[in-house]
Order: C-alpha cells, then sequence, then structure tokens
C-alpha cells in the first residue's frame, strides 16, 4: 500500500480551501457579475482569480515557500500592484481584503484601512496614519511597514519594524519622523536626516506643555488626534498653519562628537553627552565619582573586562533608591541575562558602550529609551576658543560648525 506524499495532500488541502474561499466570495460577487475561480500556475502555485469586466483580474496567490505568503495583485492603470500578507490569515480576513480591492478596481474608491496600511487590525499606529491623511498628509509620505513583502525576484520578506511609522516632511524630502508607540513608555518621535548632528529624538514633551522627569510621554497624556495634528503641521502638510516655520518639535540635544573609548573617563564622558542627546539628562547636570547627577537619572559606569553580574545590577539599584532616581548602568562588557532580566523587573535602563562611545540598550525598557537612529556625526572641533565657549570661526574656516551649538554670546567674539 502507497501514500500521497505530503506534498500532494497539502496541495489537495489547500485546493479545497481556495474553492471554499472561492464560493463565499461568489455569494458577494453576485450583485457585480463577477465570478472568482480557482486556478494554479505552471509552477503549481494556487490561486484565485476574479477577472474584471473591464480587462485585468485580481488575483490570490498562494507563496508557499518560507516564510510564505499570501499575494494579492490587481491591475491598476498600466501597472500591477502587489501586496503581501500572512499565510496565517483567517478566511474571513482574506474573503474581506479580497472584496476590498474589487471595490477599489469597480468603484474606484480607495483601500479602506488598515489595508491600505498593509495591515490587518488597527493598532494605535494605524489610528495615527488614518488621522494624519485626515489631515492633509498625503498616503506616499506615511510610512509603514508591512507584514510581508514580495522582492523583485519573487522570494517572499517579513516585513520591517511593526511599531514604526515614517512620516515625510514636506519642505525637505531628507527629513523624516518616525513614531513609535511602546508598551511599557507610550509615544516618541525621532528624527532622521543626513546632516551631521541632526538625528535624534525631539521633544515631545515640551510641545504638549509637559514636564516629565524621563523623556516618554504616555498614551493617556497623548492621543493619535492630537498626535497627528502635531505631526502635520511640523512636517509642512496642514493647510490650518500659515506660520512660516510650523515646527514645534526640537532635540534634546546634538548628537555626540565622533570620540574613541579608552579608559573609564572617556566612557563616562561619552555616556553622558550621549543621555543628553536622548533626552536624559539637563545641560548643567554634573558628575560626581563617575556619576551624573541630574532631577531624573543617576548614572553608573562600569568599565571592566567581564560582564556585570545580577549583583552588580542590583548594587546599583540600591544605590540609586537612595536618591530616588532613576538608575542607569552603562558597561564596557555588557550584563548577564539573569541582571538584564532583573533590570526590566525594577525598572532600570541598562546599556553597552562600543569603542566609538555610542550606547546601544541592552534590555528591553532600555531599548524603547533608545533613539532611532544617530546619524552622521560632528567632528570634534580643536579650536580652544570654539571649545570653550562655541562656535566663534566663520564658514569657511570652520569644518565643523554644522550640527554644533554656539554660546549666545560667541557672535561679539566672531572673528572677521
Amino acid at each position: 500500500m502507497s501514500f500521497p506524499t505530503a506534498d500532494i495532500v497539502h496541495g489537495e488541502m489547500l485546493f479545497y480551501r481556495l474553492s471554499g474561499i472561492a464560493t463565499k466570495l461568489n455569494e458577494t460577487l453576485e450583485d457585480l457579475a463577477l465570478t472568482a475561480e480557482v486556478g494554479h500556475t505552471p509552477t503549481l502555485e494556487q490561486y484565485i482569480k476574479v477577472p474584471l469586466t473591464e480587462g485585468g483580474a485580481v488575483m490570490l496567490v498562494w507563496y508557499g515557500r518560507w516564510p510564505g505568503a499570501w499575494a494579492l495583485m490587481w491591475p491598476q492603470g498600466r501597472e500591477v500592484v502587489q501586496t503581501a500578507w500572512p499565510l496565517a490569515l483567517d478566511d474571513a480576513v482574506l474573503i474581506d481584503l479580497v472584496m476590498a480591492v474589487i471595490g477599489e478596481c469597480v468603484d474606484g474608491s480607495e483601500l479602506p484601512s488598515p489595508y491600505r496600511w498593509g495591515q490587518v487590525e488597527r493598532s494605535g499606529l494605524v489610528v495615527l496614519a488614518d488621522h494624519l491623511h485626515a489631515y492633509g498628509v498625503p498616503e506616499s509620505a506615511i510610512g509603514l511597514d508591512p507584514l510581508r513583502r514580495i522582492d523583485d525576484d519573487g522570494k517572499v520578506r517579513y516585513g520591517g519594524a511593526s511599531n514604526e511609522l515614517w512620516v515625510t516632511d514636506n519642505n525637505d524630502e531628507q527629513r523624516s519622523l518616525v513614531v513609535r508607540l511602546h508598551e511599557d513608555i507610550g509615544w516618541t518621535v525621532d528624527q532622521v536626516m543626513q546632516a551631521p548632528g541632526a538625528s535624534g529624538r525631539l521633544d515631545l514633551a515640551s510641545a504638549l506643555g509637559l514636564k516629565p522627569a524621563l523623556p516618554r510621554v504616555s498614551s493617556e497624556d497623548l492621543d493619535a488626534l492630537r498626535l497627528a495634528r502635531i505631526l502635520a503641521d511640523d512636517t509642512s502638510w496642514s493647510d490650518d498653519n500659515d506660520d512660516d516655520d510650523p515646527r514645534c518639535l526640537f532635540l534634546y540635544g546634538e548628537a555626540p562628537e565622533v570620540s574613541s573609548v579608552l579608559s573609564k573617563d572617556d566612557a563616562e564622558r561619552a555616556a553622558a553627552a550621549w543621555l543628553k542627546w536622548a533626552g536624559f539628562v539637563e545641560a548643567d547636570s554634573e558628575v560626581r565619582g563617575g556619576r551624573i547627577l541630574s532631577r531624573a537619572i543617576e548614572l553608573h559606569v562600569v568599565f571592566s573586562g567581564r560582564p556585570v553580574p545580577l549583583s552588580g545590577v542590583q548594587r546599583c539599584m540600591g544605590i540609586a533608591s537612595v536618591s530616588g532616581r532613576t538608575p542607569v548602568m552603562v558597561a564596557k562588557s555588557g550584563f548577564s541575562r539573569n541582571g538584564s532580566e532583573w533590570a526590566d523587573v525594577a525598572g532600570m535602563l541598562l546599556f553597552d558602550i562600543g569603542d566609538d562611545g555610542i550606547l546601544h540598550a541592552a534590555n528591553r525598557l532600555a531599548r524603547s529609551h533608545q533613539p532611532r537612529a544617530m546619524g552622521p556625526r560632528p567632528e570634534p572641533c580643536y579650536d580652544e576658543a570654539c571649545r570653550s565657549i562655541g562656535c566663534v570661526l566663520d564658514d569657511e574656516y570652520c569644518s565643523s560648525l554644522v550640527g554644533r551649538r554656539r554660546h549666545p554670546e560667541a557672535d561679539r567674539w566672531r572673528l572677521n
């Protein structure tokens, strides 16, 4: 006795599933005089096809090659639009998705939300995207990574970060805002640009008149509708704002200069600069005994050749509890797994520091607070006057002017 192979059994089961979906589609398509039919490609990839009266067809194709996807294709002018969706979608969602595409082809209506953003659920970012679109931001300027994508060579890929939304500036296509909604800290907005020192986390709290101890804005303090208005104004897409410069979101600080970490003192200076850039530390904060003391955090730098164990993390928590500040640990050689897990429960932030002076999140809470991108960093300025009071050199004489802060009185000392 012989049995069919697994591929044959799977193909037969998929045929029956597609036939069931096609039957339910035909019940809905009867009023449109359209018919759904099941077929397969020469490479035996099965599909559902709905021919359109004006030419072309809407097709739902099964791609089984890992990680797999449903490929949904339909004509749009002289081009063919192709989107990809996870194989785990229920039949009801697939039917609703196909009917939405048919509605766009027949009636000329837009794909409804959340499908237009490549999503199947109305998450907080999808609601934000809808509000942005309602405020006049075009779909081409709003980016939500789809759940799946298909490359030009036909390979299925996972989508990008599912918790990120991109908004491109209307006046500067090189400027983008990246919005994320975190379960633990709420909304964050990061600016991404190519200019040195221009990328980093934006001070969303100040735009709302809030003064939290840490750079965070919870979803309770800010709803998606109000955030969409702020983003539409800041990226110059809103028609209601007549200001010449509508931006209301500003960086916490300039990106740290290019540096090297060769000692604990170097690590302390680099950590202080990074934390100021990320919004943790005020400009007038001080460093005493290797610890940054501000109203928000207390920083401990560990410069050793071994990962910090659980006992070291707990010791830092105990020291910080005396001052009531949030403990932040920066380690040259990282942390133990137990230490990182315990820090998440205790509400600590752990970072690794590289030889270039950049901090990298070492636990879940720190990842939420880490800005999206640093971009090019300003080169260090070796002019003594500039280092002490700010840039005073003319542009043609200063190679690191872009992205550097100026002293309020620097113009009085500017060299002519």
